[in-house]
């Protein structure tokens, strides 16, 4: 659409208000936790009717999570406290330590450095921004696999 202004004032107005406008972004609302997304399904011992638990710490503080493996889920989603990840963690590696339990034994353990991916729900330059990483557990350890990668559980 071509608008065509005198030169006035008021012209010169409406011009720059119709360019504001026609740059201006459209944000949705979706919100989102920064979080490990941990494939447990190669894990031996999980597959039993009682829940296990993923613990994920950040760092070698003591700023832990924790969330429920429940039987048939195979990954399960340990959502991170904000104040946990250093202020941009796709740029700085992070310390990321797991720990899978069933009730009364350690299945798996390890800790991993990695960087996060950033996620934006709500599109390019809109907020909120997380973080993310995927991470594939065996009996045999941890690896982290690209957000959106379709996982393999032979490494």
């Amino acid at each position: 659409m071509v608008i065509r202004a005198r030169s006035s004032r008021f012209g010169a107005l409406v011009l720059a208000g119709l360019t504001l406008s026609a740059c201006a972004q459209q944000c949705t609302t979706a919100s989102c936790d920064s979080s490990v997304l941990v494939d447990v399904k190669a894990v031996q011992g999980l597959g039993t009717p009682q829940a296990g638990r993923v613990m994920i710490c950040i760092g070698e503080g003591s700023d832990c999570a924790l969330a429920e493996a429940v039987k048939g889920q195979d990954v399960v989603p340990v959502v991170i406290h904000a104040g946990a990840l250093p202020s941009d963690p796709t740029a700085s590696p992070v310390l990321v330590r797991i720990k899978i339990m069933n009730p009364g034994k350690i299945l798996v353990e390890a800790g991993i450095t990695t960087t996060f991916t950033a996620v934006r729900p709500n599109g390019e330059g809109c907020a909120p921004v997380c973080y993310s990483v995927r991470m594939v557990a065996t009996d045999r350890g941890v690896t982290v696999v690209p957000i959106g990668a379709t996982p393999s559980a032979s490494g």
